[in-house]
């Protein structure tokens, strides 16, 4: 008896648990990727006292850019930590629930709608902050000067 009500718990609990270790791996993405915007933050605020005129403006537009991604990723990272959160009280309320006393379906489903809502909304930023990205990305692109083309080469000689 208490080995079927045992597996009974596990089986419920599985999905929360899964969900949890997706939210850890997203986490460590988003962490990872915010870490290197603080970093590159940091490191154009000291190339930014050795450059005047234009540069300035570029460095300070880059500057903007990726703060503009890290405030993404650090609200994303904030809908996974409640999400999280509410996986882990689902996960508690499952076990307890089980055990001891039952009715609180309600509450697990409505964290349960919760966790689910703030993975997508994380998804979501963690979408647009790539789409900084790479808008940062053709920035630099086009202040380069453009690479020389080998077949003009060929033609000149």
């Amino acid at each position: 008896m208490l080995m079927s009500t045992f597996s009974q718990v596990l089986s419920t609990a599985l999905t929360p648990i899964t969900l949890i270790s997706g939210v850890g791996i997203m986490m460590m993405s988003m962490t990872a990727r915010y870490n290197h915007a603080t970093n590159r933050i940091r490191q154009l605020m000291r190339e930014r006292d050795f450059v005047n005129g234009r540069s300035r403006e570029d460095v300070d537009q880059e500057i903007d850019l990726i703060f503009h991604r890290a405030t993404l990723l650090r609200k994303g990272s904030l809908c996974l930590a409640i999400s999280a959160v509410c996986t882990s009280i689902q996960v508690a309320i499952t076990v307890f629930q089980s055990f001891i006393i039952d009715g609180f379906e309600v509450i697990n489903g409505g964290l349960l709608m919760v966790s689910i809502g703030c993975i997508i909304a994380a998804s979501l930023l963690f979408a647009m902050e790539i789409r900084v990205s790479l808008h940062a990305i053709s920035l630099i692109l086009n202040h380069l000067s453009p690479l020389p083309n080998p077949k003009h080469k060929k033609e000149e000689s």
